[in-house]
């Protein structure tokens, strides 16, 4: 058998000294050394270098956006070149670019999906014929609703002094007078003394929010689904008792909370305090 090896390289590399003695060395090893040509240069080579979807959770009914990010690897500009996105197999858009030699740009397609399960979409570039980077492929799971539990530390009757009040909105924000739906999460809210009657396989994500302390019974089931690969996102509050989460949660590095509790900071007579910084805004966390 004939060990073969394939390449796009420049008419040039014939005359490199680097590519000469390579040749030289695999001759003299017994072996073949031969350059294709494969076809005339082209002056026009857009290429794909990749396309990806603006949700890391997509939702049936949920505005979403593709966004296929093209270079243009010829020598000279392009003008007019047309990018598709298919979705399914169906045509959901096209749009035209323009690119100098070496320059990348970014095209965006809205989208929708109005069915659950897994779904493929596609973007091409038509512009060459070089058909192999003409192309980029993302697949998305398409879920139908993404139940959240939402355990509120400090509840109140007037919804705008609830310690979930910014959760609420950031996870069910609604177009005032459209009803358009733009999460697809579905949050309920319960508190610390419900969490008996609460079976955590039944949802997706557990968000813990300035609760003091959980008893025995459901923190074992909480332990229990989230070695199972349930997801938890705990918020800390006034209430926060810390020799609990330290002895119960952190447990010594061994329970679901990664670090210990310390010393409260921030100023607490000032307007502002200590506040987290997103570093990866498209983190699985996030």
């Amino acid at each position: 058998k004939l060990p073969t090896a394939s390449g796009n390289l420049p008419q040039s590399a014939t005359a490199d000294p680097a590519a000469a003695s390579l040749t030289s060395q695999i001759r003299a090893a017994g072996g073949r050394w031969s350059f294709v040509d494969l076809g005339r240069r082209w002056p026009e080579n857009l290429s794909l270098l990749g396309l990806e979807v603006s949700e890391g959770v997509v939702g049936v009914d949920v505005p979403i956006r593709f966004t296929a990010r093209i270079r243009n690897q010829g020598p000279q500009r392009v003008e007019g070149a047309t990018v598709t996105l298919r979705v399914d197999g169906e045509v959901q858009g096209n749009a035209t670019v323009a690119l100098d030699s070496g320059a990348e740009t970014s095209v965006s397609f809205p989208s929708i999906f109005r069915t659950a399960g897994p779904h493929a979409a596609e973007a091409e570039v038509r512009s060459d014929p070089l058909a192999t980077d003409n192309r980029a492929f993302v697949a998305a799971e398409v879920r139908e609703r993404v139940r959240v539990l939402v355990v509120d530390g400090e509840p109140e009757a007037d919804p705008e002094e609830r310690e979930t009040l910014f959760i609420d909105i950031a996870l069910a924000p609604d177009r005032e007078g459209e009803g358009q739906r733009l999460s697809p999460y579905e949050a309920e809210r319960v508190t610390a003394l419900d969490l008996d009657s609460i079976r955590f396989p039944e949802w997706d994500v557990a968000m813990l929010a300035n609760v003091s302390s959980i008893p025995d019974a459901p923190l074992a089931a909480l332990e229990s689904w989230l070695r199972d690969g349930g997801r938890a996102i705990v918020f800390l509050g006034k209430n926060v008792d810390r020799e609990f989460y330290n002895r119960r949660l952190h447990a010594g590095g061994q329970g679901l909370l990664p670090l210990e509790l310390l010393d409260i900071a921030g100023d607490a007579t000032g307007r502002w305090g200590v506040h987290l910084e997103v570093a990866d805004a498209k983190h699985p966390a996030m």
